[in-house]
């Protein structure tokens, strides 16, 4: 792993955490969806591990797998429809 710290944790703990909706549409998964279902429950590094951010509770959110492919390792500023914090609670 290139950068930041890392950290042990079960990826459930962030969905919990987040309400099991995507942090950037807002998308509620489906429980059983198949890996490649745009809906499926992915684990996002919001400073991307690549661009030195970290494995840890703080920088990873709940996206769906079509908001987590379509970020990439650019950083969350560059996606315009990212729903804010107040928008999640």
């Amino acid at each position: 792993m290139r950068g930041g710290d890392a950290e042990r944790f079960d990826p459930s703990e962030v969905f919990e955490r987040d309400g099991w909706r995507c942090y950037l549409c807002g998308v509620v998964p489906l429980p059983d969806a198949d890996r490649y279902d745009p809906r499926k429950t992915t684990l996002d590094h919001v400073v991307p591990l690549a661009k030195g951010g970290s494995h840890t509770r703080q920088n990873t959110r709940w996206a769906c797998r079509q908001c987590n492919v379509r970020k990439g390792t650019r950083p969350l500023e560059v996606m315009s429809h990212a729903r804010t914090s107040s928008e999640t609670e």
